[in-house]
């Protein structure tokens, strides 16, 4: 799993999202209990969604690090190819909970909250897209 030309960045990169990706699945699910509670929660139209999106995402993420995790300390590298695919399958979930996040700050109304999951959905939509590229420096040439 540690292959590439930056197999340093790959640990802290991984430590990094695992943490974002708990912050996220922190916040949507206080959203979605509050959803379900029946209380406000200060949204739009598009906090339902977002909300639904980021807690899919999140919990996608936090399986494919962990997979990822045991990758890289070299327990199993067979699975290298199904740790990649998830990372990709919980990219593509977060490229879709980051398109929702940018149009509910272009409705606005928000609260304090939930810009904290926009700002977070965003945040970890980076660095996760940088770990990929990371992951896959050799394929892309870089």
């Amino acid at each position: 799993m540690a292959r590439g030309r930056f197999p340093d960045l790959l640990i802290p990169l991984l430590i990094l999202n695992f943490a974002l990706f708990m912050v996220v699945l922190g916040i949507s699910g206080w959203a979605l209990d509050s959803f379900i509670d029946g209380r406000p929660t200060d949204g739009n139209s598009a906090t339902e969604p977002l909300v639904l999106f980021s807690l899919i995402a999140g919990a996608v993420g936090v399986a494919s690090i962990i997979i990822a995790l045991s990758l890289v300390r070299g327990k199993s590298r067979e699975n290298a190819t199904g740790s990649s695919t998830s990372a990709i399958i919980a990219w593509v979930l977060l490229i879709i909970a980051f398109g929702l996040a940018c149009k509910q700050i272009h409705i606005g109304n928000l609260g304090t909250t939930l810009k904290f999951l926009e700002a977070f959905v965003i945040i970890v939509m980076a660095t996760h897209s940088l770990y990929l590229l990371v992951l896959h420096a050799d394929e892309l040439g870089l």
